[in-house]
């Protein structure tokens, strides 16, 4: 019985070498479009990095061009002021040394300097009350006063004139009439030439990085001024969400990150006391 027949064997090469070809543009096809893919996705980069070096070009001379109107922001430090080419600019400081040594102090002495001259400062104090800040300043104004040095000190030659002794109106039993008076002097001073440019925010401790990110920007909104803003301290500003299970170097880190971000997106000073490890008291910083 006859089930087939035999095909010419020419025309079978035939069709094999047809197909063959077919294939073979198929694929030459399919790699020419991803070839022209990759063609445009480079170019896409080299224009994506013209265009990005153009930018950064045009932000620079932007920035030179606008410097005439940038002050740097006297801190009553010479000697700072000198090692900083003039004073504070954009940018993150550290104050940082070994318990109880004077960082707190030394930091609010600077920043009453700043708002006596007529800029904004915004202090977040994370651990010590607003009123103990005042206090400081008020006792050190007092202590200043020119009468001071003779009759304000005790028989050691201690100043009389503690950030307690000025707050608590209990011990002002142990002042003189005239001593009371300084005391009224100094309140005055500060709260007419300095206090009208401090900000002092007493921190929770709940207070995060976004809280006092958040308190900045609503300043700057109402009031049109880019401030000084000092951090007291570093150490206990609260962990967000993300933070909570970073360890405490980790978190520490992302803090730092954060502050340093904000100065350059706002371009302000921002100053942050930190706390010196007790296993690093011997070594240097």
């Amino acid at each position: 019985k006859l089930t087939g027949y035999a095909r010419n064997p020419e025309v079978v090469a035939q069709e094999a070498e047809k197909r063959a070809e077919e294939r073979q543009k198929a694929e030459d096809e399919a790699q020419a479009a991803l070839d022209e893919a990759a063609r445009l996705a480079m170019q896409k980069q080299i224009d994506d990095y013209n265009a990005n070096h153009d930018a950064a070009k045009a932000n620079y001379l932007e920035y030179v061009a606008n410097s005439e109107y940038l002050e740097r922001i006297r801190t009553g430090y010479s000697d700072l002021d000198k090692y900083h080419e003039g004073g504070l600019t954009e940018g993150l400081y550290l104050i940082a040394a070994i318990s109880s040594l004077g960082k707190t102090t030394f930091a609010l002495q600077m920043c009453d300097w700043i708002a006596r001259h007529g800029t904004d400062v915004l202090i977040f104090s994370l651990e010590m009350a607003k009123v103990q800040l005042q206090s400081k300043t008020v006792s050190r104004l007092a202590s200043q006063n020119p009468a001071a040095g003779k009759i304000f000190t005790d028989k050691f030659g201690n100043p009389v004139f503690t950030a307690p002794g000025v707050r608590e109106k209990a011990r002002w039993s142990y002042y003189s009439q005239e001593q009371i008076d300084v005391i009224h002097q100094a309140e005055e001073e500060y709260f007419s030439q300095i206090a009208p440019h401090l900000y002092i925010h007493e921190g929770l401790m709940t207070t995060t990085i976004d809280d006092i990110k958040a308190t900045v920007d609503l300043h700057i909104a109402a009031t049109g001024h880019r401030p000084v803003v000092l951090v007291d301290y570093l150490q206990i500003i609260s962990p967000t969400e993300e933070q909570v299970r970073m360890t405490d170097k980790q978190r520490v880190d992302q803090q730092v990150k954060a502050l340093k971000i904000m100065s350059r997106e706002k371009n302000i000073p921002v100053i942050t006391v930190c706390s010196v490890n007790r296993m690093n008291y011997s070594t240097p910083i």
